[in-house]
């Protein structure tokens, strides 16, 4: 079929594969900074700052509508270390800890 718009030029040419390739770096730069905004929330998790490392997670909700696979648990974790927190247990200092002691991101 041909677009009488783009004077007898089919939709598949060149300005197509700009859109297209548009889209695909549009698609990169957003799950680059869905990526960071969760390393931001390890490292505000990693100083004990729950309720921050918890905001980084709804901009990620907001963004995405869902968190990645396995951040619910952490979300879930996190929630119950900053209500210790603000109960003021003991428990409060714990983090998210893998098996080597570093934070790391769900599985």
């Amino acid at each position: 079929m041909v677009n009488t718009l783009n004077h007898g030029r089919t939709s598949t040419e060149p300005g197509r594969e700009r859109y297209d390739r548009e889209s695909a770096d549009r698609c990169a730069r957003h799950e680059r900074a869905v990526e960071q905004t969760l390393r931001w929330a390890l490292e505000a998790a990693a100083e004990g700052a729950f309720g921050d490392a918890l905001e980084w997670l709804r901009v990620v909700e907001v963004v995405d509508v869902i968190l990645p696979p396995g951040w619910e648990r952490t979300q879930q974790l996190w929630v119950l270390l900053e209500d210790e927190q603000h109960a003021g247990t003991s428990r409060a200092a714990a983090k998210p800890l893998s098996a080597t002691g570093a934070i790391s991101a769900p599985a």
